[in-house]
């Protein structure tokens, strides 16, 4: 699919490339990557930044001990690269490897400079849309490390519904895979993996939760209920 047809199918992309001319549209390449590719591998250079479409992306970085830890996510309308342009850096910190299949549009570096003084309102949106997601960021960061374990693992899994639901029809109210292992889990909210199997198995008990493979499913009544019982923890 041409980048023209995906702005005539998606409103956000209309106003964001409301000012552009057809030629600097034509600049823009729609690329696809199945899910756990990467696409940006750490200490890397590369001339391009990509603006996710469609699907899920995490920021991988190897610590101290070995481990693997995904420390933030980005979704639709969030830009792989930007903070590279930002500070006239080319050497990429992290490995981005996609979590769900990736809809991107691959734009050059030195044509989005252009752009950001071209196209004023197309950078403004651009900043925006960054400053949200890592204020969202920090935002659920902190209300997963706040109170008990279980309440934990019950708003991480909130957090993660409300990100890959992204990738779904606006009304669509089945299951969403939760695309995340258990260790994945583990690191971000700080407690064993054994802690988060086992609330897990209560949650699934509780039908708050759907397993499948070992993998974590939510439909939308379980997302309601979780809502509803992560209220009723933190009353107790």
């Amino acid at each position: 699919m041409t980048i023209q047809k995906y702005i005539n199918e998606n409103p956000f992309l209309q106003q964001l490339f409301t000012e552009f001319t057809h030629s600097d549209l034509e600049l823009i390449d729609v690329i696809y990557y199945a899910s756990d590719m990467t696409i940006i591998k750490r200490n890397s250079c590369s001339n391009y930044v990509y603006l996710i479409v469609n699907g899920i992306c995490g920021m991988f970085k190897r610590l101290e001990n070995g481990e693997i830890y995904c420390y933030y996510k980005i979704s639709n309308y969030n830009v792989i690269g930007l903070s590279e342009i930002l500070s006239d850096n080319d050497v990429r910190n992290a490995d981005v490897d996609t979590l769900t299949d990736v809809i991107a549009l691959k734009i050059s570096k030195r044509n989005l400079k252009e752009w950001m003084v071209k196209y004023p309102d197309f950078y403004n949106k651009i900043i925006y849309n960054t400053i949200n997601r890592l204020h969202s960021t920090l935002s659920k960061y902190i209300e997963c490390k706040k109170y008990s374990v279980k309440v934990n693992v019950v708003a991480y899994l909130i957090y993660c519904y409300d990100l890959y639901k992204k990738i779904y029809d606006t009304n669509y109210k089945g299951l969403v895979k939760i695309n995340e292992t258990r260790n994945m889990i583990s690191n971000f909210i700080g407690i064993s993996i054994r802690s988060t199997n086992s609330t897990v198995e209560i949650l699934k008990n509780k039908n708050l939760v759907t397993i499948k493979l070992g993998k974590i499913y939510i439909n939308n009544e379980q997302y309601n209920n979780l809502l509803k019982y992560k209220k009723e923890l933190l009353l107790d």
